[in-house]
């Protein structure tokens, strides 16, 4: 799903609530950057290692994934079991963004 349909309704809670905090689950590296950028102070990340080939990038996907279910909702991208899996974790609705 592109960035921008993110940003969209980050936007769209940020005029809701000005305190409104996200935590951001990438593995693309330039995603985090641009957005944690755009979004400065309103962004919470972990710091992991983003190679899903080794133990240490396994295992800090595993924590944003349980980061993830303890947060009110998430907005996922489309085609991809983590935000499903996490938001079964934490019992919490799943918003799956996409193209029309």
């Amino acid at each position: 799903s592109p960035v921008e349909l993110f940003c969209d309704e980050m936007d769209m809670e940020i005029s809701k609530n000005n305190k409104v905090t996200f935590f951001l689950s990438t593995d693309d590296q330039i995603t985090e950057t641009e957005l944690v950028k755009k979004y400065n102070g309103e962004i919470i990340t972990n710091h992991k290692i983003l190679n899903r080939n080794t133990v240490s990038g396994i295992q800090d996907a595993v924590i944003d994934m349980y980061c993830l279910s303890k947060t009110v909702y998430i907005y996922s991208s489309y085609w991809t079991s983590f935000g499903d899996i996490s938001s079964r974790i934490g019992r919490i609705s799943l918003i799956t963004l996409k193209n029309k």
